[in-house]
C-alpha cells in the first residue's frame, strides 16, 4: 500500500458530516494513528458541519491525538 505517500486528507464524520471526533462509522482516532505512523508530516483538511455543542476545535483535535 502507498500509505506513506499521503500527504493530505479531507474528513468528517459519516454519516453526519459532523466533526471527526463524533459519534460515526469511522474510527478517526484510528485512521489517524495509521496515518502517522506511516508519514508523519501530512495535513488534515476539514470539511463538516460546525456544531459548538461537540467542544471547542482544540478539544478534539488533542482528543484524536493530533497537533495545530
Amino acid at each position: 500500500m502507498e500509505v506513506e505517500l499521503i500527504g493530505y486528507i479531507q474528513v468528517a464524520q459519516v454519516p453526519s458530516r459532523d466533526e471527526p471526533s463524533t459519534p460515526g462509522e469511522i474510527d478517526y482516532k484510528y485512521v489517524f494513528e495509521m496515518l502517522k505512523s506511516a508519514n508523519p508530516d501530512w495535513t488534515i483538511g476539514l470539511e463538516h458541519n460546525f456544531n459548538e455543542s461537540h467542544g471547542s476545535p482544540k478539544d478534539w483535535i488533542q482528543n484524536l491525538g493530533l497537533s495545530m
